[in-house]
């Protein structure tokens, strides 16, 4: 009899699992479904093999270098909404001001992306608000393999933490996409952060040896779920959304006849208006 149950139970429970059931407060960790990064004055080149991302912005040399990164955010059972989103981006150096812009992108990102691919959203986002603001953590100017002080032996003292909830939440089941662009404008300075390809960094210049692990290097996603209308931030997902409905990337449902120029959800895709 307990043995039937017992049976009976884990069959329940891999039921659950392969419909993909949600649980109050499941949180789900991605990695990027493709990364690379572009540079302004080699448009059609590519770089998605290496192990960095690296971002410029300098006018004088007209150079400027662009990260991309894409998640595939999964769908949602009914009733159950994103509670928190938060992107992950660990320092690989910050050579020049740390501070930066995240900014959507229409389009997925693959490991082949150029900057031919994406120039018309990256201009067209780069006259609109950004989506998240940060500055790069990290031991001055020097890597993680360099001689770093005591205080940057854990790899969390390199590790950027950015909220992207409202721009997360109207994405159940699509992409999120975004570029990350240095602010200041410097000349022959540019900052990296370590990409899906990043491999274990054993720091041999200080004593004892530090090693910081490949999967506490790359980029990822973390969401968080919960049951709609748990939370203040109205529910984009929680409600029917009819044909004609379009939130902007915070969240807030918009009048479709009078859309000023952006970036909008629209069926649960981006959109340029």
């Amino acid at each position: 009899m307990k043995k039937n149950l017992l049976k009976g139970v884990m069959a329940m429970a891999f039921a659950m699992f392969a419909m993909g059931t949600f649980a109050q407060g499941e949180t789900k960790v991605l990695t990027a479904s493709g990364d690379t990064w572009v540079r302004s004055n080699s448009p059609s080149n590519t770089w998605g093999t290496q192990e960095t991302l690296e971002m410029k912005t300098d006018a004088t040399n007209g150079q400027s270098f662009y990260g991309l990164l894409s998640f595939d955010v999964p769908a949602t059972d009914d009733g159950y909404q994103v509670k928190s989103a938060t992107l992950r981006l660990v320092t690989n150096y910050k050579k020049g001001d740390s501070k930066m812009r995240l900014y959507p992108l229409t389009s997925d990102v693959t490991n082949k992306t150029t900057y031919n691919d994406v120039a018309d959203q990256i201009t067209s986002a780069l006259k609109s608000e950004p989506i998240a603001e940060f500055a790069m953590k990290g031991d001055g100017t020097k890597a993680p393999f360099d001689k770093i002080s005591e205080a940057f032996y854990t790899v969390d003292a390199w590790t950027n933490n950015i909220d992207v909830t409202a721009s997360v939440k109207p994405l159940a089941g699509a992409t999120f996409s975004v570029f990350i662009a240095k602010v200041m404008d410097q000349a022959g300075t540019s900052n990296k952060i370590y990409s899906s390809r990043a491999k274990d960094v054993i720091n041999t210049k200080v004593t004892p040896n530090v090693t910081f692990k490949g999967e506490d290097l790359v980029p990822q996603l973390t969401i968080v779920y919960e049951k709609s209308g748990t939370t203040g931030i109205s529910p984009v997902n929680a409600e029917k959304i009819d044909d004609d409905t379009y939130y902007n990337l915070q969240g807030v449902k918009m009048n479709p006849n009078n859309l000023p120029h952006g970036i909008y959800i629209h069926q649960g895709k981006k959109v340029v208006k």
